[in-house]
Formats: structure tokens, sequence, C-alpha cells
């Protein structure tokens, strides 16, 4: 009976330990409101939650979304996405800057809010902002991003795994 229990209690192990493995790593650390988190070229990145913050504005009959993270080096990530008040909720796709949506980066040691790094400066325009929850009651959203974002000279950085949870606004 004691071999029959202990037996049991491995394949009970076992499921458990490849149940979590099938959970992902997308979401292993804790995730609090007001976060904003990306890999940039496979390194994670985390903004200060202090330093982040969404913008949100109805100018002419569309709606003005600015989010900004920050770190304590002063590298930062900011988004923008302009959209009509229906289609909010959903995919925004970064294809040139006549749309308003974009992906911007600036470098540690920048002056907050000056990119050095944006969508619009690759030779190919790419990326995609989601916007999974904008909960206009209780005024906060909810989402993730990926795409490339360039410098001037062409240097490439890859945003991946980008996730912004219940930023207030």
């Amino acid at each position: 009976m004691k071999l029959h229990s202990f037996f049991l209690l491995v394949i009970i192990s076992v499921a458990g330990i490849m149940m979590l493995q099938a959970c992902g790593d997308k979401f292993q650390e804790p995730i609090f409101p007001n976060t904003l988190t990306a890999d940039i070229n496979e390194l994670t990145w985390v903004g200060d939650s202090s330093f982040t913050s969404a913008v949100v504005s109805e100018n002419n009959g569309f709606v003005n979304i600015l989010i900004s993270s920050v770190n304590g080096s002063n590298e930062g990530i900011y988004l923008a996405i302009s959209s009509r008040p229906e289609d909010v909720s959903g995919t925004h796709q970064v294809t040139s800057q006549a749309n308003g949506t974009f992906i911007a980066y600036s470098k540690p040691g920048s002056t907050p809010g000056l990119e050095s790094h944006n969508s619009f400066n690759c030779t190919s325009t790419n990326g995609t902002i989601i916007i999974t929850e904008f909960d206009s009651k209780n005024k906060v959203i909810t989402g993730e991003f990926t795409g490339n974002v360039c410098n001037q000279t062409g240097e490439q950085l890859k945003i991946a795994n980008g996730f912004f949870y219940r930023l207030a606004y």
C-alpha cells in the first residue's frame, strides 16, 4: 500500500509540474496595476510603476491614447494609438505616421520623452498594439504590443511580449 501511495504521489507531482510548464512563461512575475514590461532584443525590460502612465483624450471624433513608461535608468517605452471610440478595444497596426499609432523607445540616460528609436525610422514599418481592456468607467487600460523600432542610422531593436496592465488615465 505504501508503494502504491508513493507512485500515486509521484504521478500527481509530475502531472502538476507539466501543467505549470504548459502555462508558459509569459506571466511568471506577479502583475500589478500600472505595470508595463517588454522584451527588448530578448532582454526583459520593466518600467517603474511611478513613471508609467496613460493619457487619453478625444479630438475630432478620435480617441488618442499615449502610454509612457520609464525605468530608473531613464530608459523608456512609448506607445500611441489614435482610433474611433468604437474601435479602441482591439488590434491597432503600426503602419505609418499618418494613422497615429506608433511604438518608440529611448535608450538609457536619455531625456525622458525624447525617443532615440521609433517605428518609422525602420525601412519596414511593423508593429501591433492590442487593447484588451479599455474601461472608461474606472479609467484604466490594459493591452499588449510588439514591433521593431530603429534609430536614425537604422539600428533596429526588436520589442516583443510587451504588456501593460491597468494603467490609470
